[in-house]
This record gives structure tokens, sequence and C-alpha cells, in this order.
């Protein structure tokens, strides 16, 4: 069964994910373990929210947010109770994996969707639609603020080089 509406989304997607330009696979090429764990010093008080993360706005910390909002909004998608929490990966290398993995299934998620589904009413989100069009900002969101956390990171290195 066709579903412009939910491939329309599916697009956009990936597009945002893998892009060779402006996506997050793009603004994560060749960051180092280094650059991942380091955080801009208006950064030093901040509270982490988030169980057990990195140090708040570093790279690692954004990964695993993002990773963290993906399994709930892909239980969003389909339904299903929100999911227990989620610790940090013991490596930003893992980090980034299983963030790979998390994203997948919120793909496939959206991929089982019909368009009639998308007018399913998300609580406190309005309709399914204006859910995953959420969703997707958020990632992009996040990929913004990665590239400048690895601009501040060069600024930094450089001023200690």
């Amino acid at each position: 069964m066709a579903a412009p509406r939910v491939d329309a989304f599916l697009l956009q997607l990936d597009e945002l994910w893998d892009h060779d330009w402006e996506s997050l696979a793009s603004i994560l090429r060749g960051v180092s373990h280094d650059e991942a764990g380091w955080a801009a010093p208006c950064y030093a008080d901040a509270a982490d929210s988030e169980p057990s993360p990195p140090q708040a706005g570093s790279i690692w910390w954004h990964l695993h947010h993002i990773a963290i909002c993906k399994r709930v909004y892909t239980a969003q998608i389909a339904a299903q109770p929100e999911p227990d929490a989620l610790l940090a990966a013991p490596s930003f290398e893992e980090e980034h994996a299983r963030l790979q993995t998390i994203h997948d299934a919120q793909r496939q998620a959206i991929a089982a969707l019909s368009d009639e589904d998308l007018d399913r009413e998300v609580p406190g989100s309005g309709s399914l639609a204006s859910f995953l069009a959420t969703t997707l900002r958020h990632d992009i969101w996040h990929a913004g603020q990665i590239a400048l956390v690895r601009r501040l990171y060069r600024a930094a290195s450089d001023k200690t080089s």
C-alpha cells in the first residue's frame, strides 16, 4: 500500500541523518575521542539531565541525549510504553554505534506506518505527523550544536598549541 506522507518523512529522516552535507553523519565524520568528550567552559556548571551522561555539552553528551530521545520517539511512534533509562555507553565510539542502531529502529517504526496513522493523536504533541516533524527538527538541532562544539574545540586547541 502506497504511503506518500510516510515516505516523505522517511526521505527527510534519511537526508537529515546521512546526507553528505548538513547531516548528523557529516558533522560526526572524523570526531576524535578527545574531541567527543570536550565541553566548552560555558558548560562547566551545567546540570546533567540524563542518567550518567558524559560531560554536559560535549559531542558525546549530544549523541547520548539523541539516543535517549530516539528510543522514546520510537516507542511513541509504535504506541508502546516508554523504555527504561539508557545509561551512557562506555566509549564515544560505542555510543555512536548504539545511536545508529537506535536510529535504525526509529526508521523501521516509521516505515511500518500508514498515511492514516499519521493522523493519530500523540499525547502532548498533536498528530503523529506533527510529532514526527518535531523529531526531525530535534536531530538537526543537535547536529548544529555538535558543529558548534567542534568549532569551539578547534579554537580552544589552537590557543593551547
